[in-house]
């Protein structure tokens, strides 16, 4: 460790706040100024709610500085500190308020705070001790630990801090009597140079904007401090934070995965990671970008496995984006689509999504009159909805590849066909017409003429039905049965060419 560390090191923000551009605060690095004027300029972005008369600090630093420096002569650093803390503490009635820097009350760690209501937590005070020594020409360091922050330096071979509460203790006797349980383990004895203390600086002024929700403003501090120091966590996290509310999720992602690399325990990361990429996909998803928006549920997925809102977004995606492609005729798209969504987790809405593409798929074979086509689509939609509907289509899929056969008379692929669309669908009377006019063209006539009855009894009142039952009875020497049958035809039909037809088959059995 350096037994020095000069001042310089504590000027915690080498910034300048210019007015706001285009309703934006713009930061400017400034090597040479002073810390009292880095503080204020600081203090000056972030006091919207806490409003200071930075004229009288100055002047009360400037009076301070004036009645102490004739007590710094012939004393050492720490008789110096003692003065300074006797001054502050005692004579000028400063409390210390026992909150960490990176609490809920960061307003406590601005200068401008402590100085203006006598008050201020580890952080306040110690800018305020850093503005007195660069003024008074004390060489002092700075040490951190989680949630603390205070002065230390050597003197007459022994380690001293200040521990910004107006005692100053030797460094071993502070950790071993004083906070031993709280200390253990966390102790780090390590000077910050000049680019971590303005990182800690910033961060807490950019609690304060993030509590006012000025995300764009605590993105860009906290960039800075991250650059400058990130080896905390909570430097980490608030960057992350801010860029997450201001839908920069690549920045967000970034600095969570450091800090889940880092972490032994890092289920709060996980979920950070998760929650990130959630958020990433939707914006893809939004703007129609879906497989960038499938990759980031995806890696969502991986944080927290089995994440039923992942899973849900991606399946909506693979579903929403199928259904399309359905109506749109792209039916192998639709299918791969689905496949995926259905081996992520077997939902409902796929399921119905599936039925819809193969029923929809079928009927365009269908129309194509490519019935083995239809009917292999129609038996998949059956395996995820076993509903009369589908088996209706693949019965009249049947019947037509029937008719195909019947009209190139081959009667015997026919009769399969339409024995498979009655397997499926007892109710088809276009099937069993079929079976009778086959077994017509096979002078089977008592067997046409019970399937046309069947189409009767049905309550298919069909003319035709009653003609093909009597011509069949008619060509089997069935006379008596054929006249009633087309006589009961006669009455009820009122088709005239079907009438005709009838009426010229009694006269022929008239005869």
């Amino acid at each position: 460790m350096k037994k020095t560390f000069l001042l310089s090191i504590i000027m915690l923000l080498m910034f300048n706040a210019c007015n706001n551009i285009a309703g934006q605060s713009v930061i400017v690095f400034s090597e040479n100024e002073k810390l009292l004027e880095l503080t204020m300029n600081i203090d000056k972005i972030v006091d919207k709610q806490y409003i200071y008369d930075y004229k009288e600090i100055e002047i009360f630093i400037d009076s301070l500085i004036y009645e102490i420096s004739p007590l710094m002569k012939n004393r050492n650093t720490k008789g110096k500190l003692e003065i300074i803390s006797l001054i502050i503490h005692d004579s000028l009635g400063f409390d210390y308020i026992n909150v960490p820097f990176d609490s809920v009350f960061p307003q406590y760690g601005l200068l401008s705070e402590i100085i203006t209501n006598r008050a201020g937590n580890c952080m306040g005070f110690t800018a305020l001790y850093s503005v007195l020594c660069e003024e008074l020409n004390i060489n002092i360091n700075v040490i951190t630990y989680p949630k603390h922050i205070f002065i230390h330096f050597y003197d007459n071979n022994n380690y001293y801090l200040e521990a910004t509460n107006g005692e100053i203790y030797n460094d071993t006797k502070y950790l071993t009597e004083e906070n031993e349980t709280i200390h253990i383990n966390k102790w780090n004895l390590k000077p910050l140079n000049v680019q971590k203390m303005r990182a800690l600086y910033l961060y807490n002024a950019s609690l304060i904007l993030n509590k006012n929700k000025e995300y764009e403003l605590v993105n860009k501090f906290m960039s800075k401090s991250y650059e400058l120091y990130d080896e905390p966590t909570y430097i980490g996290d608030l960057l992350a934070f801010s860029a997450f509310k201001l839908e920069d999720y690549e920045t967000a992602i970034k600095i969570y995965k450091k800090l889940y690399n880092n972490s032994i325990e890092n289920k709060g990361y996980r979920m950070n990671l998760n929650s990130t990429y959630i958020k990433w996909g939707n914006m893809y998803a939004a703007n129609h970008e879906y497989i960038n928006a499938i990759d980031k549920y995806k890696q969502a997925e991986k944080y927290i496995p089995g994440d039923p809102i992942a899973i849900g977004n991606m399946i909506t995606i693979y579903n929403n984006t199928a259904v399309e492609y359905t109506k749109s005729g792209k039916y192998e798209n639709a299918e791969k689509l689905l496949v995926k969504a259905y081996n992520i987790e077997q939902q409902n809405i796929i399921i119905n999504s599936f039925t819809y593409l193969y029923i929809t798929w079928g009927n365009e074979y269908f129309k194509q009159n490519e019935y083995s086509l239809a009917i292999d689509l129609y038996s998949k939609a059956l395996r995820y909805d076993n509903n009369s509907n589908i088996m209706n289509n693949i019965s009249a899929s049947y019947t037509n590849w029937g008719n195909t056969f019947y009209n190139n008379e081959k009667y015997n692929n026919a009769i399969e066909k339409y024995k498979m669309a009655i397997d499926w669908n007892e109710s088809n009377i276009e099937a069993y017409k079929g079976m009778g006019s086959v077994y017509f063209e096979q002078k089977k006539y008592m067997k046409s003429a019970e399937y046309f009855k069947t189409c009767i009894e049905m309550g298919d009142r069909d003319g035709n039905n009653y003609y093909g039952a009597g011509a069949a009875y008619y060509n089997a020497r069935k006379l008596r049965k054929a006249k009633e049958i087309l006589n009961l035809g006669l009455s009820i039909t009122k088709d005239e060419s079907v009438r005709r037809k009838i009426l010229d088959l009694l006269r022929k059995i008239n005869e």
